[in-house]
């Protein structure tokens, strides 16, 4: 990517240098080193020109703004598929999560707004007016507030995530980018990439006012804070480098060396590490925050631009701007359960008669598992559950799905079966897909769910 100059050359390039903050993603650090090594667990397509990414921890959702469709494409983190589309304002940019409100906000570059979900609904509740092409955002839930980075007109706009609306318009600077803010001490931190900028700029939420500059590398584009480790970090695009601020001080302690046009950058408090996407070389960067060293390189999709940790699970997300699509990775721990299951039916399905699923756990990683294992089977109008009993698993019902918990270990190497009992009631010829999905989900995603198609008889 070329060093950006401009809102408007921005726009004009058809979005290639969007930018992704990792806002919503600052979590405490456990402060431990990296350990073991980050692999590809699964790609998922989205819409076209996916960019900003966040995860809402409490609902199991990670949110994708795709900024050539105009969507936010919706992903269970518990299945790893698209569970839903919402439409948002034009080019959708960055993403932030607000887990305790249940909302999302959405920058709408195209539009000078931002788009507020209500997950509960999957619908935009409210359209925010702010200033001109806002390409960053982050949430202080603390404060009840959200800080949009203006990108054309110097600004960064604050608004009020009570009643979404814009209360307050702090001036920055040129070329305001991407944002980040910290719970703890209430302070924003805000990228600027005009040529001859390159610094990021401090602003304490309680007056509203800009404290400090802090110089970074060439043209910074992403911005995530490390609130329990005092630290931010800044992923510059320009010069291939990660500055890391020591917020406490202000100043700049250290600056890693990544991959080619670091574009986004997220804190994982689960593997204490610090994960940056490098659009230039498709691979993202993993650096340990112990030592401020690269400890692996993963190479993923085309473009890879926004990510964001699922803290506490050591999973994250990329999105990946020209191919379309997010890739799922994670630490993989020396020793770790690797579950997977398998849905088949037990002969024919007949309407009006009793038929049978056989479905099957099996743990083919290298330790037993540490918890509970939970199996769902999603039943589709015309089977209804019938009782199931079985020795290992407990089973409950609401509706057509089915929760079947096992609270003993399942060994590494062994498996576990179930017969769920369901009464067909669909008419002849009804063609019916039933889904089956097992939890926790581990470092293999693509086999924690199956499905079972079946045509019924007569």
């Amino acid at each position: 990517m070329t060093p950006r100059h401009s809102a408007a050359a921005l726009a004009a390039a058809a979005l290639a240098a969007i930018s992704v903050t990792t806002a919503g993603t600052a979590l405490a650090s456990s402060a431990v080193p990296a350990t073991g090594s980050h692999t590809v667990r699964a790609t998922i397509g989205v819409q076209a020109g996916p960019d900003g990414v966040a995860v809402d921890p409490v609902t199991r959702t990670a949110y994708v703004a795709n900024a050539h469709s105009g969507s936010v494409s919706v992903i269970s983190t518990t299945t790893g598929t698209v569970t839903g589309t919402i439409m948002v304002g034009s080019i959708p940019g960055a993403v932030a999560a607000d887990p305790a409100a249940g909302t999302v906000y959405v920058t709408d570059i195209g539009s000078n707004s931002v788009s507020v979900i209500d997950e509960a609904t999957g619908t935009v509740s409210a359209t925010i007016p702010v200033g001109s092409l806002p390409t960053g955002i982050a949430i202080d839930p603390g404060t009840h507030t959200a800080y949009v980075a203006n990108d054309d007109d110097t600004t960064v706009s604050v608004i009020d995530t009570a009643t979404n609306t814009v209360t307050g318009t702090i001036t920055v600077g040129f070329g305001v980018y991407a944002v980040a803010a910290d719970p703890v001490t209430h302070t924003i931190y805000v990228t600027n990439a005009e040529p001859g900028s390159n610094y990021v700029a401090v602003i304490d939420e309680g007056t509203g006012t800009v404290t400090a500059r802090i110089p970074v590398g060439t043209n910074p584009l992403a911005i995530a804070v490390d609130p329990g480790g005092h630290t931010a970090y800044v992923a510059n695009e320009g010069d291939g480098t990660v500055s890391v601020i020591d917020t406490a001080t202000g100043t700049v302690t250290a600056t890693v060396p990544v991959g080619s046009e670091p574009e986004g950058v997220a804190v994982d408090p689960a593997t204490g590490s610090v994960l940056v996407t490098n659009a230039g070389d498709n691979t993202v960067s993993v650096i340990a925050e112990a030592t401020n060293t690269v400890t692996d390189t993963v190479p993923v999709g085309d473009s890879p631009t926004g990510i964001a940790a699922d803290g506490g699970t050591g999973i994250s997300y990329v999105s990946e701007f020209s191919s379309g699509t997010v890739t799922v990775i994670g630490d993989v721990p020396s020793s770790a359960a690797d579950l997977s299951v398998t849905l088949a039916r037990k002969g024919a399905f007949r309407s009006g008669q009793p038929a049978r699923y056989r479905v099957r756990v099996a743990n083919t990683g290298s330790a037993r598992t540490a918890g509970p294992t939970t199996v769902q089977i999603f039943l589709p109008d015309g089977l209804t559950p019938l009782p199931s009993g079985h020795q290992t698993w407990a089973c409950t019902t609401a509706g057509g799905t089915l929760t079947c918990l096992r609270r003993s270990a399942l060994q590494a190497g062994r498996s576990s079966r179930l017969v769920i009992n369901v009464q067909v009631t669909a008419p002849e010829g009804a063609m019916l897909s039933t889904r089956a999905s097992v939890t926790p989900t581990d470092a293999t995603l693509a086999d924690n769910t199956a499905t079972n198609a079946v045509t019924i008889l007569g």
